[in-house]
C-alpha cells in the first residue's frame, strides 16, 4: 500500500509585515499550484518576510502572477538561480523585493 502524507500535501504559509518573521499579517494554507491573488486581496505590497512552511514559493510583483518574480526555496539553497531569494526572514536582504509582492504560486 502506498504511503500517504497525513496532511494531503497542504502547506501553510505565514506572511509578515516586518523582517525576521515579526508582525504576522496572516496565514494561508493550501496545496494548489495555481496562481493566488490572496496577497492582492489582503496584504498588497506589504510583505517583508515569509515563513514558507517548507514549501517552494514564487512571489510576484503584480496580481495574477505577473511582473517581476522571486523564488523562495525551503533550504535557502538557490543553486545559482539569480531570481532565487535565500533569506525568507527578509525580502529586502539579497532579494530587493520588500513590500512588492502581490501574488504567489507554490513551485
Amino acid at each position: 500500500m502506498p504511503s500517504r502524507r497525513r496532511n494531503g500535501g497542504i502547506k501553510t504559509l505565514k506572511f509578515y509585515d516586518s523582517e525576521y518573521h515579526k508582525d504576522e499579517l496572516s496565514k494561508w494554507s493550501g496545496n494548489s499550484k495555481s496562481c493566488s491573488n490572496y496577497l492582492t486581496e489582503f496584504h498588497n505590497d506589504r510583505l517583508s518576510s515569509i515563513d514558507t512552511g517548507g514549501a517552494c514559493v514564487y512571489l510576484f510583483q503584480h496580481m495574477n502572477c505577473q511582473g517581476e518574480r522571486i523564488k523562495l526555496v525551503p533550504d535557502g539553497n538557490c543553486g545559482g538561480d539569480k531570481r532565487c531569494c535565500p533569506n525568507h526572514w527578509s525580502l529586502e536582504a539579497n532579494c530587493k523585493f520588500n513590500n512588492q509582492a502581490s501574488s504567489f504560486q507554490l513551485c
